[in-house]
């Protein structure tokens, strides 16, 4: 917990910066506070819309809640804001398996075969 006092008074000294409320989200989320962590991870996003991590960390934490559609929701938007993490489509796989969303599973945009 004492990360998260520290991640606390630096989001103070800069409270627009995303990366403190990540960081602090991130330590929520390795204590099982994923409410917390959504709260942090959600305000990192709005600070910055192209912070990828934020997204794919908040999907992480609906997923650990049972919420896999918010999941689903998130690491699609992650994977938007920077298409070249490849964790975050094995993730997104993941929760549309876990729903049985089969086609959504073996969709790949980016196959070469893929038309739209």
């Amino acid at each position: 917990m004492a990360q998260i006092k520290s991640f606390s008074m630096a989001i103070e000294t800069s409270p627009t910066q995303a990366v403190g409320y990540y960081k602090r989200g991130f330590a929520y989320y390795t204590n099982e506070l994923f409410q917390e962590a959504i709260w942090d991870f959600t305000k990192a996003c709005e600070l910055d819309a192209s912070f990828a991590d934020s997204y794919s960390a908040r999907a992480n934490c609906f997923f650990m809640m049972g919420d896999t559609n918010g999941a689903i929701r998130d690491f699609r938007l992650a994977i938007e804001a920077d298409p070249s993490k490849a964790e975050n489509y094995y993730n997104l796989g993941n929760a549309e398996y876990t729903l049985g969303h089969w086609a959504e599973v073996s969709y790949n945009p980016l196959s070469p075969t893929h038309t739209s």
